[in-house]
């Protein structure tokens, strides 16, 4: 089984987000962490899923993540990724009640969005492969 990690770099806190790359619609992994315990996470998390795609948002921080980890990342375009964040999120986790009538774009989620931004960006990717795979083959 193929695997892939993906990190949406903050300056405060980190979404981590992995999935089978054969199928990145059902995530494996969704969670968000403190910059500090990002290296200690990332161990523990490569050890547990063995990712072979390590994948970091190319954002203001990825640069200082970069420096701090031994990772060799390969670099993702992660502009627009909250909007897709906050989508993925009520897509999994629908409003109930009285808020299931307010349109979602009006919604904030009541958690931090990060891990679903890191998803958005593997959905993104293996999106892109699975256009140049199919125009290549």
């Amino acid at each position: 089984m193929s695997r892939a990690l993906a990190v949406d770099p903050g300056s405060q806190k980190c979404g981590i987000a992995i999935v089978d790359w054969e199928d990145p619609q059902t995530p494996l992994y969704l969670g968000v962490v403190d910059r500090e315990s990002l290296n200690d996470a990332l161990g523990s998390l490569m050890k547990q899923f063995a990712p072979d795609r390590l994948i970091l948002g190319s954002g203001s921080h990825s640069k200082k993540i970069r420096q701090e980890t031994s990772i060799e990342w390969k670099m993702a375009d992660e502009h627009g990724t909250t909007l897709e964040a906050r989508k993925l999120y009520f897509e999994r986790n629908p409003p109930k009640g009285w808020r299931r009538w307010i349109p979602r774009g009006l919604l904030t989620p009541p958690e931090p969005i990060d891990a679903y931004a890191a998803w958005a960006m593997l959905l993104r990717l293996k999106k892109i492969t699975d256009d140049e795979a199919s125009r290549l083959g």
